[in-house]
C-alpha cells in the first residue's frame, strides 16, 4: 500500500515518491512484492470464504455449507497477523529508543487504519437504520457504536468480542499490538522486544488463569492468536540479511509444518498459534523466497490488488450482499451459484480498487498531512485484512 502523502510508481528498481526518485535494491523490491502477494492471498481467503458462506443458502445439497465451514477461510486472519509483526519491524525495527519513534509509529498506524474503518462502520450503521431486515449479524446501539469506532474491546450486544463492523475484531488485536509495540520502541531493541514477549505472555497467562479483568480482555488475551504478531517479528530476523536461501527456507518451512502436524495429532490441542500461526509463517517464508526478482505481469497484478487489500477486507460484505441477487435470479442452480461466486469476488476486488484509489488514499493523505506525518517507507498499509 502506498505511503501517506506520496504517490508511488514503479520503474525498474526505482521508487518515485513525490517526484523524487529513490533507488531500491532488487532484494528490497522483492520483499515488497512478496508482502503484496501475501496480502492478496490473505484477503482472498477471507473474501472467498464469506462469498461461499453467503451462497450456501442457495445450495439444497448442503455441499457449500460444508465447504464454508472449512477452517482455511479464516486462516487469512492469521496470515495478516504474522505479516503485521514482520512489517512493523521492517518499518520501525531500526528506530528503537529514538525519542519520537513511538509517537510517530502510533500516528502512522492510526492515520492509516482509522479513516476507511470509520467510513465502513458508519456506512453499516446507516444500512442498519435504512434496511434493518438485510443485516443479520449487527445491532445498532449508541454505546456499541462509540466503542466500535474507538476499537475498544467489548462484548457486542449480539454476543462476542467484536465492533459493529464485525470484521473489525482483527483491528482490536492490531491496536493492542500497536500500543505494545509503541511502548517497546521506548527502549533499546533487545530490551524492547523482550518486554514485548513478556507482555504478551503475561497477558495470555493472566487471561487463561482467571485473573480478574473485563470479560472482553479475558477472551481477547486468552486467545493464542496474539502470539502470531511475534512470529512476524521473528521472521524479520530470520531473513533480514539478504533473504532466505533455498536451504534455509526449506529448513524453516519443514520445521514449522512439522510442529503444526505434531500439534494436530495431539488430542485436545486448540491453540490457534500452533494450528494456524505456524503454517502462516511457513507461507510467508515461501512467498519471500518464491517471488521473482524481476517484475512480471502476475506480480504486478498482485501488487495492484495488494495496495487495496485493506479496503477489500473491510468493504467486501457490502458488495457480496447485492451481488447475491444473481444467484436468486438463477434460481439456485449450480450455474447461478458459480456465477455468483465469480461475480462476487470480482466485484469486491473492483470496488476495493476504486475506493482505494479515489477515496481511501486521499482520506489518509489529508489526515496524515494535517498531523504533519511525512512518508518514509514503501510499506504503509495496516497488516490486517
Amino acid at each position: 500500500m502506498h505511503n501517506l502523502g506520496s504517490t508511488l510508481k514503479w520503474s525498474s528498481c526505482r521508487l518515485v515518491r513525490n517526484g523524487q526518485v529513490e533507488t531500491l535494491t532488487a532484494d528490497a523490491r522483492k520483499r515488497l512484492d512478496a508482502v503484496q502477494a501475501f496480502r492478496v492471498l490473505a484477503a482472498m481467503l477471507v473474501v472467498t470464504g464469506h462469498a461461499i458462506y453467503e451462497a450456501r443458502a442457495y445450495d439444497a445439497t448442503g455441499t457449500l455449507a460444508h465447504i464454508a465451514n472449512w477452517p482455511v477461510w479464516s486462516a487469512g486472519v492469521d496470515l495478516f497477523f504474522v505479516l503485521s509483526g514482520y512489517i512493523m519491524m521492517w518499518t520501525f525495527g531500526e528506530r528503537f529508543a529514538e525519542p519520537h519513534a513511538p509517537r510517530e509509529f502510533l500516528a502512522r498506524r492510526l492515520v492509516r487504519i482509522l479513516p476507511p474503518y470509520w467510513a465502513f462502520t458508519l456506512l453499516l450503521a446507516v444500512a442498519i437504520v435504512l434496511v434493518p431486515g438485510r443485516i443479520e449479524t449487527a445491532r445498532l446501539d449508541t454505546g456499541h457504536l462509540a466503542l466500535s469506532l474507538l476499537l475498544i474491546p467489548h462484548v457486542a450486544p449480539t454476543g462476542g468480542i467484536h465492533p459493529l463492523l464485525a470484521l473489525g475484531w482483527t483491528l482490536m488485536y492490531e491496536m493492542f499490538f500497536y500500543l505494545a509495540f509503541a511502548v517497546a520502541l521506548l527502549f533499546p531493541r533487545r530490551i524492547g522486544l523482550a518486554l514485548l514477549v513478556v507482555a504478551f505472555t503475561v497477558s495470555n497467562l493472566a487471561a487463561r488463569s482467571g485473573v480478574p479483568m473485563p470479560d472482553a480482555l479475558a477472551l481477547m488475551w486468552g486467545d493464542t492468536v496474539i502470539f502470531e504478531f511475534l512470529l512476524g517479528i521473528a521472521f524479520y530476523f530470520i531473513q533480514r540479511d539478504g533473504g532466505l536461501a533455498t536451504g534455509r527456507m526449506i529448513a524453516v518451512v519443514a520445521a514449522l509444518l512439522a510442529a503444526t502436524s505434531a500439534a494436530r495429532l495431539m488430542p485436545h490441542v486448540e491453540s490457534r498459534f500452533l494450528l494456524y500461526g505456524l503454517p502462516a509463517l511457513a507461507i510467508l517464508a515461501l512467498a519471500s523466497w518464491a517471488v521473482p526478482l524481476r517484475r512480471s505481469a502476475l506480480v504486478g497484478l498482485f501488487v495492484l490488488v495488494g495496495d487495496a487489500s485493506y479496503t477489500l477486507y473491510l468493504s467486501h460484505p457490502f458488495v457480496l450482499e447485492p451481488v447475491k441477487e444473481l444467484a436468486e435470479i438463477a434460481g439456485g442452480s449450480w450455474f447461478g451459484i458459480a456465477l455468483y461466486l465469480v461475480a462476487a469476488v470480482t466485484c469486491a476486488i473492483a470496488f476495493a480498487l476504486i475506493f482505494y484509489r479515489l477515496i481511501e488514499r486521499r482520506l489518509s493523505q489529508r489526515l496524515g498531512q494535517a498531523m504533519g506525518i511525512r512518508p518514509r517507507s514503501p510499506f504503509a498499509g495496516p497488516m490486517t485484512p
